[in-house]
């Protein structure tokens, strides 16, 4: 039996395991063990899979973790090992504009009322959207974002609810 387990899982994060076994007798007739699972994990006692996702109540560390095999005449073991649990990591972006002073046809904007932030995971399809109703506002920060690529495009918008055209397609990897 082999294998070298992860040591850490972030929470929401998908954590996954699988030892290897080298066996001259059928993979049929081996049967895994595991002791001290986390209870966030499921354990296959056939294949000896070890998986989960780890809520924000599970965060800690997890030791003393031992996955057995045992085919009709021997018994192995990995080493005792720890997972360690953590919150996933967030990042912050912070979005600056110049705000914007006249219309399309050059006259001045007197009813600005504010900016829509567009972003998602997919520059495609930005499905969140933060308003802000304050038309003298010219920068935003968005916090607790997950890690991973962000795109972002800002919007101003009038009393009336006119938007103007999108800013330029703006993105950050967390």
């Amino acid at each position: 039996m082999s294998g070298v387990p992860p040591k850490n899982a972030a929470v929401g994060n998908w954590y996954s395991f699988q030892p290897k076994v080298s066996s001259a007798r059928a993979a049929a007739s081996l049967s895994f063990t595991i002791q001290n699972a986390p209870k966030w994990t499921t354990f296959d006692s056939s294949t000896g899979a070890l998986s989960g996702t780890p809520e924000e109540a599970d965060v800690g560390t997890y030791s003393n973790i031992i996955i057995g095999v045992t085919d009709a005449n021997t018994r192995a073991s990995l080493v005792p090992y720890s997972i360690s649990v953590t919150q996933a990591p967030s990042g912050t972006v912070s979005l600056s504009w110049v705000p914007p002073v006249q219309n399309t046809d050059g006259t001045a904007i007197t009813d600005l009322a504010g900016y829509h932030i567009y972003y998602g995971r997919d520059s495609t399809s930005m499905d969140q959207v933060v308003t802000i109703r304050n038309p003298r506002a010219a920068s935003y920060e968005l916090a607790n974002l997950s890690a991973g690529d962000w795109f972002f495009t800002v919007e101003a918008y009038t009393s009336d609810n006119l938007t103007s055209s999108a800013s330029g397609l703006i993105s950050a990897s967390l």
